[in-house]
């Protein structure tokens, strides 16, 4: 099969290239190795650079109220002194907050919204066993080759579209394990990360009485009790340093509701090879920071996207991949050294009317100041 775009990996980077990409006009085979949508994780915090991208998908409504709108939040030691805090700017056009949300809610919106798309073809259950700088992916059980105009690879850290082109790219195992959980019961009323001796940990309300939290679990007896996966030991070892931490963490019922994450990232001298693209952790895999990691992979695809409407292929790939305009920051930027934020995004009221000079709905500014927060 020929033509069109393909996009690997079905996470909110794919699918939401998926849906800029077939709105401008594009065909594109959506191709995902699990045989049905599903999320994996815990709660996600929407930025406005990614809601900028998802107002622009006509989708940002809808996340908030599946979520909980917020505009502040606050860094506080173990004895929830606070270090800092910080209210979300107003960057204009509604972006004045972030939306703490559900990561399966977000999917789920993208998934339905993918579907109801009728220039997207999805592949459910089909894993890419290799792809090639000429637009072909090989898919297995007997699923044969597939060639496409583009091949855009998000299908996150061990990406299979990166190990098929030439990126200069450079994991690195940050020796770190967090745990995420949900939990119900009392809530906080912001959202707030602590830094303690155990490392760091922090909470977030997303909905009615339900609370995101997030742990350490490298150091000392979390660590140890993270081994033997014995989630009353955890509570108590964080109990110990952080009240409330051991408050939130006796909320969870089994290990079974833990969800475990060691961190890892990735960097790329190249972001595009030939015909292979690469968004998302596939090509900027980064330390957890407020979310920026799922934000700037939106900014990502909404960047490709515009160039690729703007300009001929080649061009618009060049453009992606160039470097950012003297002095711009980018939270991709910081932590990496890569182009990912040289625009920022603002959504058009709605979300329906084309604008900008790529005729993609929603306008890119070159701001002295990235519409989020990063706190590196």
């Amino acid at each position: 099969m020929a033509g069109g775009v393909l996009v690997v990996g079905a996470g909110i980077a794919g699918l939401a290239a998926s849906l800029l990409l077939a709105r401008s006009g594009r065909d594109v085979t959506l191709i995902e190795r699990f045989a049905e949508p599903a999320a994996v994780g815990a709660g996600i915090m929407l930025q406005p650079n990614g809601l900028a991208v998802l107002e622009g998908l006509g989708l940002a409504n809808a996340l908030r109220r599946a979520g909980r709108p917020m505009r502040r939040m606050e860094v506080r030691d173990d004895h929830a002194r606070i270090l800092g805090a910080a209210s979300m700017p107003d960057f204009g056009g509604g972006l004045d907050h972030y939306v703490a949300i559900h990561r399966a809610d977000l999917h789920r919106t993208l998934v339905d919204a993918v579907l109801a798309e009728r220039r997207i073809t999805p592949r459910w259950g089909a894993t890419v066993l290799s792809a090639h700088q000429d637009g072909t992916v090989l898919l297995d059980g007997g699923g044969g080759y597939l060639t496409g105009d583009l091949v855009i690879g998000a299908d996150g850290i061990g990406s299979a579209v990166r190990s098929g082109g030439s990126f200069g790219a450079r994991q690195d195992d940050l020796d770190q394990i967090f745990v995420r959980a949900l939990v119900t019961g009392a809530e906080p009323e912001i959202v707030a990360e602590y830094w303690t001796p155990l490392g760091v940990f922090g909470a977030a309300p997303l909905k009615a009485d339900v609370t995101y939290c997030y742990a350490a679990a490298y150091r000392g007896t979390a660590a140890v009790a993270m081994a033997n996966h014995d989630v009353r030991g955890f509570a108590a070892a964080w109990r110990a340093v952080l009240p409330l931490a051991g408050d939130l963490l006796d909320r969870v019922a089994d290990w079974d509701a833990i969800l475990v994450n060691g961190i890892r990232t990735v960097r790329c001298e190249r972001w595009v090879n030939g015909k292979l693209v690469l968004v998302g952790d596939a090509v900027h895999a980064m330390a957890p920071n407020v979310g920026q990691g799922a934000n700037s992979a939106l900014v990502d695809v909404a960047v490709l996207a515009e160039e690729l409407v703007a300009r001929p292929t080649s061009e618009a790939l060049n453009r992606y991949g160039a470097a950012p305009p003297p002095g711009h920051t980018g939270a991709v930027r910081r932590h990496q050294g890569q182009p990912s934020q040289r625009f920022c995004w603002h959504g058009v009221s709605g979300g329906s009317e084309p604008a900008g000079a790529a005729g993609l709905p929603f306008a890119g500014f070159n701001g002295a100041a990235d519409p989020c927060w990063a706190t590196d």
